[in-house]
């Protein structure tokens, strides 16, 4: 007797604003919170890129705004923890589930290492050499500095890697009622720019410059070709033979969720104002 497979929904939006996409994030996060749900895999890309702060930081304390808006790119804070990113060049994955589901079960590190073992599946899958880092590494720049070190200078511990350099970036939010994990798969080179864009000294700048060179890696610099639709195949390979799932067949998003998201973004850009809040994970 065959055993009937779960369904969860596979969303695939197209590159979007950095708003658009933080709220989409959120109303997903919100809708699971509120209702039972299937989990949620999404795949998106960010037109114009943006730089996304983790839920701590301050905008005015970490990005030389004015600089990154001159250069036509946005700035947007996200509802997970973790430090800044510079979106460009990379496939941006996002995984929702209620707090009862398997997948959220154990607590922060559990979940990411689940998730990390279906992406870096689908990345073998890829042609890639993936693997789940079993430390955490945190370079220091050895002198004072005024903004936190970017999301890829360092590794945490199940982020996914290739011959120790990373790969993935995540970061992770956890309510009573659901989990939002998402995370940036670099296709190129171009995530290094988050350092034009970082309120240091030039000496600070120059050593995360050298960590990122050192400690990170993209899928161009390791020889893969394909498409983005050939890497958002695989990776929807990889979810499905790791949780043995099968995805629904709609991969779009419904017009009531469409509706609020567009409210929910507007205005969803950084301003130069805090916006506490409380972490729960954040390995970006």
């Amino acid at each position: 007797m065959s055993t009937r497979k779960e369904c969860w929904r596979l969303i695939v939006t197209p590159p979007s604003p950095a708003a658009w996409n933080m709220a989409c994030d959120e109303v997903l996060f919100q809708l699971v919170s509120s209702a039972p749900s299937p989990v949620i895999v999404r795949f998106y890309e960010w037109r114009p890129y943006a730089v996304s702060l983790g839920r701590s930081q301050w905008p005015e304390n970490e990005i030389e705004l004015d600089a990154l808006r001159r250069d036509g790119y946005d700035c947007v804070r996200r509802i997970t923890g973790g430090r800044a990113v510079f979106h460009a060049e990379e496939l941006t994955y996002s995984v929702v589930c209620g707090r009862g589901h398997p997948l959220a079960a154990g607590g922060v590190h559990a979940t990411y290492e689940r998730t990390s073992e279906a992406l870096a599946r689908g990345l073998r899958l890829a042609g890639i050499r993936a693997e789940l880092a079993h430390v955490t590494h945190h370079p220091s720049p050895g002198s004072a500095r005024r903004s936190a070190p970017p999301c890829f200078g360092s590794v945490a511990r199940s982020e996914i890697v290739v011959d120790g350099r990373k790969l993935v970036g995540s970061a992770q939010y956890r309510s009573t009622t659901a989990v939002l994990q998402h995370g940036s798969i670099l296709t190129g080179a171009a995530h290094k720019r988050i350092l034009e864009y970082l309120r240091v000294d030039e000496e600070v700048r120059q050593q995360y410059l050298r960590n990122l060179e050192i400690g990170t890696t993209c899928l161009r610099e390791l020889g893969w070709r394909g498409t983005t639709d050939d890497l958002i195949h695989a990776l929807a390979d990889g979810f499905s033979g790791h949780f043995g799932i099968v995805w629904d067949a709609d991969h779009s998003l419904a017009p009531h969720e469409m509706s609020l998201i567009d409210t929910k973004a507007h205005g969803r850009n950084c301003r130069e104002t805090r916006n506490p809040g409380d972490m729960d994970g954040g390995n970006g």
